[in-house]
């Protein structure tokens, strides 16, 4: 079994329209996310709530030679936890590159456990590639 986000779960600009957060998550994020991006995250819904057609930026940390972000993959909307996720080994050299793309507010959807990591639910589309951090 394939571990995805849900294609149903609530859409980021209308978060508890479809019952995946209750309508708390608005005043109180905090009690939906973790981890330093929890903040950057939290701003974010915020900033895009009521708007379906809001400018996201998403990332997603890919293996090597990966530049698309298709329908159904796990995204995130703050690039500090896609770092994360791109550590693969104690060697720096081996991690992932981390991909973005704007995107509109609906086509990203709840993984119906925190703030911080999203399903996009768009067409597959071609990334950019992100710079390292120095």
């Amino acid at each position: 079994m394939v571990h995805q986000p849900f294609e149903d779960g609530d859409e980021l600009w209308a978060l508890s329209g479809r019952g995946t957060f209750p309508p708390d998550v608005y005043d109180h994020p905090e009690w939906y996310s973790y981890g330093d991006a929890a903040k950057e995250c939290a701003a974010i819904i915020k900033a895009v709530r009521g708007c379906p057609d809001a400018p996201v930026t998403i990332y997603r940390a890919v293996p090597h030679g990966i530049s698309t972000i298709n329908t159904g993959d796990w995204v995130f909307i703050a690039e500090s936890p896609a770092r994360l996720h791109a550590q693969v080994s104690e060697d720096p050299a081996a991690d992932w590159p981390v991909i973005t793309a704007t995107v509109r507010a609906d086509q990203i959807r709840s993984g119906g456990s925190d703030i911080i990591e999203w399903g996009y639910y768009g067409p597959t589309l071609t990334a950019t590639t992100v710079n390292t951090v120095a």
